[in-house]
């Protein structure tokens, strides 16, 4: 909410800031990086927001897809492979090694 603040009262630096430690808690969650972006652009840093961006984009379709599965065990491998590749580029590390490591099982 802070960064939303930020974000309201065109505080832009500040937003970031707080938009950047939401995502470092939580850096699946794709509604931070969509509001980032948002931050970015204003901030005149166009290729940063279009990262930001796509990151976002990605995140909400693999949470429609995973949303439409009747339980987590059902993943399909190839949505296991998007979600790890998603992780990666999020820097969530441990949960790309672990989809990686379910994989290979």
């Amino acid at each position: 909410f802070r960064g939303w603040y930020g974000l309201m009262t065109e505080d832009f630096a500040e937003a970031e800031k707080y938009y950047r430690a939401s995502i470092k808690v939580m850096p699946l969650d794709w509604r931070s990086w969509h509001e980032l972006a948002d931050v970015l652009r204003n901030l005149k840093r166009l290729d940063e927001a279009e990262n930001a961006a796509k990151i976002a984009v990605i995140g909400k379709e693999l949470r429609k897809a995973c949303l439409t599965l009747p339980d987590a065990s059902q993943a399909p491998d190839e949505l296991l492979v998007q979600i790890m590749a998603y992780a990666g580029g999020c820097g969530a590390t441990e949960v790309a090694e672990a989809l990686r490591f379910r994989y290979g099982q």
